[in-house]
């Protein structure tokens, strides 16, 4: 039976249903100034006080059926049980705010941990993406690209090796480089080489051929160059002319040969024929005019 309790409303009221064997022993009038004594509907709890723990608590309905929290503990000295009873929205209440007040601090921390996150990946990723964009320079050509060190860290000592590789890579490029125009130059000096020896080949074969036909022909034949010096002389020119072919070669033809005229006059150099065909390029064909053999006999010639 509550004594006491702050709701007056649940004064001296039993716990739970009292049997009827106990109602006997009992005189609500005089033990406790009421007619009668009515239940509080508790009745779980009221189990729970009879099974004789000395303390403890549960969780129940009072008889609204709202949900209520209970604790008890039985007096040493006394046969009396001091019960707290509150409900359960209130007992909560604590919890909730705790609750939600580490909502926040979460909410905090997880701010704070993306936070953290973002700047760390931000670290992270910033050395490598300044040495990716230098190995793609780098890839390219350009030798000047450079990775940014932005600490002492793994990616600084990463970054510090790919800026002291770039100029050794450099120079093997470099090398290489110079090794393939080594061999291009090479190779073309000796395209060179065999195309000049062929272009030597088949000159030798042509003079040769010349040397043969101007040694087989019966025809006196000799050449100057633009001075009208005489450059060549076949045997038959020699025979014809009665100078070795080392007398003829190197000497100016005109005054060595044709020097008159068939009537034994001087023949001026400017109106020779072939003082124009070798200074001027004039063609002509000259069937009337001699030339002078070493002996200084006069030799009826045609010439062009």
């Amino acid at each position: 039976v509550a004594i006491s309790h702050p709701d007056p409303k649940l004064l001296y009221r039993s716990i739970g249903g009292i049997p009827p064997e106990k109602l006997k022993n009992l005189d609500p009038k005089s033990q406790y100034g009421v007619e009668r004594i009515e239940s509080a509907g508790l009745e779980d709890i009221a189990a729970i006080i009879r099974s004789g723990s000395v303390s403890g608590c549960l969780t129940a309905k009072n008889i609204s059926g709202a949900p209520i929290v209970a604790g008890y503990a039985r007096m040493t000295k006394r046969p009396w049980i001091v019960a707290v009873v509150q409900p359960r929205s209130q007992f909560d209440q604590p919890m909730l705010e705790l609750a939600a007040d580490q909502k926040w601090c979460i909410a905090g921390l997880g701010v704070l941990a993306a936070f953290m996150a973002g700047w760390i990946t931000y670290r992270l990723l910033r050395p490598i993406k300044s040495l990716r964009a230098a190995t793609l320079k780098a890839a390219e050509g350009d030798f000047s690209a450079k990775a940014m060190v932005f600490g002492n860290d793994e990616l600084g000592d990463l970054a510090n090796a790919f800026n002291v590789m770039v100029p050794a890579l450099q120079e093997k490029v470099k090398i290489q480089n110079d090794l393939l125009l080594s061999k291009e130059v090479q190779r073309n000096t000796q395209e060179q080489a065999d195309q000049l020896r062929s272009q030597k080949e088949a000159l030798a074969v042509a003079e040769e051929r010349t040397r043969q036909i101007l040694e087989s022909a019966a025809e006196g034949i000799f050449g100057v160059d633009t001075e009208g010096q005489i450059t060549f002389v076949n045997p038959a020119g020699c025979r014809m002319l009665g100078f070795e072919e080392k007398e003829l070669l190197g000497q100016p033809s005109h005054a060595l040969i044709h020097h008159h005229r068939p009537d034994g006059s001087e023949y001026p150099m400017e109106q020779c024929p072939m003082f124009a065909a070798y200074k001027e390029g004039k063609a002509s064909r000259i069937d009337d005019e001699f030339l002078w053999r070493k002996d200084g006999s006069g030799l009826p010639v045609e010439y062009g």
